[in-house]
């Protein structure tokens, strides 16, 4: 199980990571998209996959109809540059045609890779919660800036504050234990029942999605689940 916490002052974010298990991702800036990978899981069968589908205690991030005929759960780094990649290039595609018209609900799921990630979901799960994904859009965007920056502190404040954070909201969004505890634990159980320990991970309906990651192995994974 993986160990993970910050310790964030009202002053700038002094963070640090514990634990016995690494993580890797790839920076972003990649020329193709062959650098995307999923987790290794082949020993999450049976129940284990069924719960897939299952929540932890966060409150669950979605896009799309409740009762969509297929889930697809993302497992994302808010750092991780192939993540950004996907929300930016072959997402949208998928939106259109697959969520905007109810065949798909998105679930996208935690799974920070380092503190400046954990850092960058808290915020964006503290604005106001329509905007979620907003703020997830923007952070991926101008993720250079602040994945790069010397203090990561001060670079986050100056993109969120666009979106209406004060300092004190900031501090108190980076000094809430119990959402940060929220987030490591859909990190852990991802981790400890799935083996995921790269992003972005993929799971449809349960199954994991282990293809080429580009836009025609996507939609070709999803009309084949969708005809079943």
């Amino acid at each position: 199980m993986i160990s993970n916490y910050l310790k964030i002052g009202l002053i700038s974010l002094a963070l640090a990571v514990l634990g016995n298990k690494s993580f890797s991702y790839e920076k972003k800036g990649t020329s193709t998209f062959s650098f995307f990978t999923v987790s290794s899981a082949k020993a999450a069968t049976g129940e284990k996959i069924k719960k897939a589908n299952v929540p932890v205690k966060l409150e669950e991030k979605t896009i799309g109809a409740d009762n969509a005929p297929l889930k697809i759960i993302e497992y994302v780094s808010m750092s991780c540059g192939a993540c950004a990649l996907f929300h930016e290039e072959i997402f949208p595609n998928l939106k259109k045609k697959y969520i905007d018209t109810g065949k798909i609900q998105f679930i996208f799921r935690e799974f920070p890779l380092d503190p400046s990630s954990t850092a960058a979901f808290m915020l964006a799960r503290c604005g106001k919660n329509e905007r979620y994904f907003d703020m997830i859009n923007i952070l991926f965007h101008r993720q250079s800036e602040w994945t790069q920056a010397e203090n990561t502190s001060e670079i986050l404040f100056s993109i969120v504050k666009q979106t209406g954070f004060t300092k004190e909201s900031f501090d108190s969004c980076l000094s809430d234990q119990k959402l940060l505890d929220g987030i490591n634990q859909v990190r852990d159980h991802a981790a400890r029942e799935f083996s995921v320990n790269k992003t972005p991970s993929f799971f449809i309906n349960g199954e994991e999605f282990e293809g080429e990651f580009s836009l025609k192995s996507f939609e070709a994974a999803i009309d084949s689940a969708l005809r079943q």
